[in-house]
């Protein structure tokens, strides 16, 4: 699948330089921080699901 997002010149000279230091792919890079962040994410929500059962 693929998608567009729309950059700021500020946003995406950012996201170039972060992509150019960890030697990836602007798609690797924006690909790898969606998922960490989901990831992240479902990791708390699955605590405090936890953390209220416990009660």
């Amino acid at each position: 699948m693929a998608f567009s997002i729309r950059l700021s010149e500020e946003e995406r000279a950012l996201a170039e330089s972060y992509a150019k230091l960890h030697a990836i792919s602007l798609s690797e890079a924006f690909k790898r921080a969606l998922f960490e962040r989901i990831e992240d994410e479902y990791d708390i929500a699955v605590g405090r699901r936890r953390d209220i059962y416990k009660r």
